[in-house]
């Protein structure tokens, strides 16, 4: 790529400069499973109760308060909700935790074939995977004698994780909410404004030559397949390139 002219949209996001950054606090608290010796000890559980269902700026997954009692005091804690859950609902926390809705149970006492939610990549981190609204994760299969368990992430990728790692029952609410139309562009300005994206989106083809490889509408210039990846715009590698005879 040649010298001059800016850097294109890509190279400039991967730097994580300020309009690529997700703006400081945006989240009203951190959504984790509570590390709490009772939660982590076999033969073990909290129980509390949702209080409320609550917007999150920046998830695209509402947030269940769970009131528990604890050591003589209320205490709350923020989780992912999912759908079937409800204000009122009773939720236990622990290694002995009864399989249901909205339940925090080690993944390896969950039969196969059950959609799971916020699963530990390592016990005792809280939750990693299948997090944002509308995703899941599905148990494949249990091997007792090594300790893992099988899971299927959304992106349909199998892992095997420790069988004592947490996870919550259900699929994460929230999901469908980018099937609706966004109707006018303020609810788009809203949208993006508590993500670390930038808003609004200039087609590479309608700057000028200096801004982008598709800008002044000539002919595109064909990028090496060696090229590293924020310069991989446009026609990458091809056979041949000119007019054919």
């Amino acid at each position: 790529m040649s010298t001059m002219g800016k850097r294109t949209r890509a190279q400039r996001y991967g730097r994580g400069t300020g309009p690529y950054r997700a703006p400081p606090n945006i989240h009203i608290a951190e959504a984790k499973i509570p590390d709490w010796p009772e939660t982590m000890s076999e033969g073990q559980k909290i129980v509390g109760v949702v209080e409320d269902i609550v917007h999150d700026p920046g998830r695209s997954a509402p947030l269940a308060i769970i009131r528990v009692w604890r050591e003589g005091r209320i205490e709350r804690i923020y989780l992912p909700s999912v759908e079937g859950l409800y204000v009122g609902k009773e939720i236990q926390i622990g290694m002995d935790a009864e399989i249901d809705v909205g339940n925090v149970v080690p993944i390896g006492r969950v039969p196969e074939g059950f959609y799971v939610s916020n699963v530990e990549k390592i016990f005792g981190d809280g939750g990693r995977y299948a997090r944002s609204g509308g995703s899941y994760a599905i148990v494949r299969a249990h091997d007792p004698k090594r300790g893992i368990t099988e899971v299927i992430l959304p992106s349909k990728r199998t892992i095997s994780i420790d069988s004592r790692s947490r996870c919550q029952i259900g699929i994460v609410a929230g999901g469908g909410r980018d099937e609706l139309p966004l109707v006018k562009a303020g609810n788009a300005y809203y949208k993006w404004k508590n993500k670390p994206k930038k808003w609004p989106r200039t087609r590479g083809t309608a700057m000028n030559p200096v801004d982008h490889r598709h800008g002044g509408g000539r002919r595109r210039r064909p990028v090496k397949r060696t090229a590293p990846p924020g310069q991989k715009v446009g026609i990458i590698a091809p056979k041949r390139t000119g007019k054919r005879d």
